[in-house]
């Protein structure tokens, strides 16, 4: 509930978690629900980060080198 109500509060909110279990993506979605305006990478881009293997292979097929996965 404070979490809400300061996210709706603020003129912007940047949230600081961990990405653990989801916890960044999930809190980044509330952001979303609660129409707080973040600068924040989209919860899609964290879920992406947050899975180092989907990320090198998205990171490969773009020709960006990464290190060997």
């Amino acid at each position: 509930e404070k979490f809400d109500d300061l996210a709706r509060w603020g003129d912007r909110t940047i949230l600081i978690a961990p990405e653990t279990d989801g916890i960044l993506e999930t809190g980044r979605r509330r952001l979303d629900e609660l129409g707080a305006v973040t600068p924040m990478s989209s919860a899609a881009a964290i879920a992406l980060c947050a899975d180092k293997l989907a990320c090198a292979r998205v990171l490969e097929s773009q020709g960006i080198p990464t290190i060997r996965t």
